[in-house]
């Protein structure tokens, strides 16, 4: 069901009345009427759809400490009882995993600041193909046009590789998503 832009900003503004500030958004997970993946899709970022709502918006990039972010992949995997991929931190992580790319050149390099180990691709779990052409669906519709492997590789959820490899080419993923 596709809800409309000012009932998803009324949702936002309801959470801030709640916490009585502008919301974070672990505060709109936790208290929030959508997903928020529903809401950072729709106005392309989190912090978009904040300041559309009338509010401040935290700045993701510079005011969380990089102790915080490691602390939070830390605490991730216990609950998890396992490394937290990228889907786990979107979905129940504090923060966006896009955020730990940013601050650490790539979910790899945040994980292995955090401690772990870095997985072996051959026995770690596959995206699935669905999750790989939202992906790809979800830059387009941010961007107005399908994503470069450039775009992919700086905003994506995913590895632009990912696609080669899963596609056996860039424009066949794209084949894939848009025909």
């Amino acid at each position: 069901m596709a809800y409309s832009d000012e009932k998803l900003l009324n949702d936002i503004r309801a959470v801030a009345d709640t916490v009585d500030r502008s919301p974070s958004l672990q505060d709109y997970r936790e208290y929030g009427e959508y997903a928020a993946t529903t809401i950072t899709r729709r106005f392309d970022s989190w912090q978009d759809a904040v300041a559309r709502a009338g509010f401040k918006p935290h700045d993701a990039e510079t005011a969380i400490p990089e102790d915080d972010l490691l602390r939070e992949l830390q605490r991730l995997a216990e609950e998890l009882n396992e490394q937290p991929t990228v889907e786990a931190m979107n979905e129940e992580g504090k923060y966006w995993a896009s955020t730990y790319k940013r601050r650490f050149g790539s979910w790899s390099n945040a994980l292995a600041e955090a401690g772990f180990e870095p997985a072996d691709v051959r026995t770690k779990e596959r995206i699935s193909e669905a999750d790989l052409l939202a992906e790809l669906e979800r830059l387009a519709d941010k961007h107005g046009e399908p994503p470069t492997f450039q775009l992919m590789s700086d905003e994506g959820a995913y590895a632009s590789r990912t696609y080669v490899n899963r596609f056996g080419s860039w424009n066949e993923a794209l084949d894939a998503a848009f025909d």
